[in-house]
């Protein structure tokens, strides 16, 4: 006797199997998105932080800017003024000391 159709305990054994590779292909396309979203997360992360920092160096700069520009209106000594000067180059270039050679 020739069968044309499988007997069904063949068909559910047969759609099991596909079913369970379907699950296992969506799932390791799942893990393979979310390392590459952690990946993506992490990368942004980075790029946040240092725009951060670049900003942060932005306002040191542009508050050193707007004292000395106020310093210069505003102070008639010339020490004070070259202190000042100074002490926000310091701040600004992140220096632990400076100086300045002036010649007569």
């Amino acid at each position: 006797m020739i069968t044309l159709f499988p007997s069904q305990g063949d068909f559910c054994a047969t759609a099991k199997k596909h079913l369970h590779d379907q699950q296992v292909t969506c799932l390791q396309q799942l893990q393979t998105l979310n390392e590459a979203l952690a990946q993506r997360g992490s990368e942004a992360m980075t790029q946040l932080t240092s725009a951060a920092e670049v900003q942060a160096q932005q306002l040191r700069e542009m508050e050193a800017t707007s004292a000395i520009s106020l310093g210069l209106t505003s102070l008639m000594d010339v020490d004070e003024l070259l202190t000042l000067i100074m002490d926000n180059s310091k701040e600004v270039m992140r220096a632990e000391a400076s100086s300045l050679l002036m010649l007569d």
